[in-house]
């Protein structure tokens, strides 16, 4: 089919919404970034419609199709789209509908309005929803536009990115950043930074890392990558709270100079063996993506993990030491030592994976939540002879986390 015009064009877009169970398409002016210039490669309003306008969108039904312009355009709008179907509205003027009601007025009853989701923001796809609501319409997430216009379509932009100077930011990013956790700092903030750019530099993720951003997501944006990110640092701050409700429950249950409760007897009558038990596998499964498995303490750390399980809240509030008697009495600094070591290994391994690639999913998974992000960071600097001390580990903390991972 030839493209070569608008009528043409039109033609191509019908077909196409036909085939995919569409009503109404909608085109607006935008790009996945909402830039304010849109790159050539996102003007796919002025291909289907001629019109060059920005502020504008393009609707198309089976039978009609309407085009929106501001006051700044209603001159060259009319020029442009003369001698075509296409209806021009003056946005602005008495009784001209806005494109979401205009939707809402010609989609049927139960239909169905597709749009290109990279270029539909957030505002419009609102305002739709609410209009079609009333037909119980429903909207489609299709990329018509890349399906139809090929030939002729200028390429992305691939312009590279970079940091605007100190001189004219006023401030450095580090010193941005630190400014605002102040700020949230004092207002009691304990929230996470994720950060979305279309920034590959590898220098340049390091830096945001290091200013204290929890995870990168590079962009184009993988929806399945956003969803694991997200559940990733929700799993984190839950695993924190309960961390911190349970230790407010030990310290308020637990008299001033108290001493320490016996720690209870281990059952070994009718246990399941503790190779057979889920929670083992996923710990085993963890030390492995940690590259610690093979390290002399990683059956310490097995034995006390499944203990504390065993045990639950009550052994809590026990030390790292404390429970390192109970199987070693005669030797718990040893015991102690071996985890410590491997603990060490596993943030050490865990900064590697970090240098040599931020989206590594062992590094994305375990970086913030069983370590400190915050130690993570220091071990990198470490590792690259930027500081003179490492990274450091909570022993607890590090149980506490392979607990709540094995048992959620």
């Amino acid at each position: 089919m030839s493209m070569n015009t608008v009528p043409e064009r039109l033609a191509a877009l019908r077909a196409a919404m036909k085939a995919n169970g569409v009503d109404v398409y909608l085109i607006p002016v935008g790009d996945p970034h909402s830039s304010e210039y849109l790159p050539d490669h996102y003007t796919s309003l002025t291909y289907f419609s001629g019109f060059h306008g920005e502020n504008s969108n393009f609707v198309v039904t089976m039978t009609e199709s309407a085009v929106w312009a501001d006051g700044r355009y209603f001159v060259q709008a009319e020029k442009e789209i003369a001698g075509t179907e296409i209806q021009l509205m003056r946005m602005g003027e008495p009784g001209v509908p806005t494109a979401e009601e205009y939707c809402g007025k010609v989609l049927p009853e139960g239909g169905t309005l597709g749009l290109c989701g990279l270029t539909a923001n957030c505002a419009l796809v609102n305002n739709l929803k609410k209009e079609l609501e009333p037909k119980h319409g429903s909207i489609k997430t299709l990329f018509l536009e890349d399906e139809l216009w090929v030939e002729g379509r200028p390429a992305r932009p691939a312009t590279p990115a970079w940091i605007l100077p100190k001189e004219y930011a006023g401030f450095s990013p580090a010193e941005k950043l630190e400014q605002l956790r102040g700020k949230l700092k004092e207002q009691g903030c304990t929230a996470k930074f994720i950060m979305i750019s279309q920034v590959s530099s590898k220098e340049m993720i390091s830096q945001a890392y290091e200013c204290g951003v929890t995870f990168f997501i590079q962009k184009p944006v993988n929806g399945m990558e956003v969803v694991r990110v997200l559940t990733n640092v929700i799993d984190s701050i839950q695993m924190r709270r309960t961390f911190n409700q349970m230790q407010s429950l030990f310290l308020k249950d637990t008299p001033p100079n108290a001493a320490a409760a016996p720690i209870p007897e281990i059952r070994l009558a009718s246990e399941q063996p503790a190779e057979e038990k889920p929670h083992i596998k996923r710990l085993r499964s963890i030390l492995q993506k940690l590259g610690i498995i093979g390290e002399s303490g990683s059956a310490d750390i097995i034995t006390l993990v499944d203990y504390m399980i065993e045990q639950g809240p009550e052994s809590g509030k026990f030390t790292v030491s404390e429970l390192c008697s109970k199987f070693s009495p005669n030797n718990s600094k040893s015991m102690e030592q071996r985890i410590r070591r491997t603990v060490n290994a596993g943030l050490t391994n865990l900064a590697n994976m970090g240098i040599e690639d931020y989206s590594n999913d062992t590094f994305h998974d375990f970086a913030g939540s069983i370590y400190s992000f915050e130690q993570i960071r220091k071990e990198m600097d470490y590792i690259r002879g930027k500081s003179d001390s490492h990274g450091k580990v909570s022993l607890k903390n590090f149980l506490n986390s392979l607990i709540f991972y094995c048992t959620n």
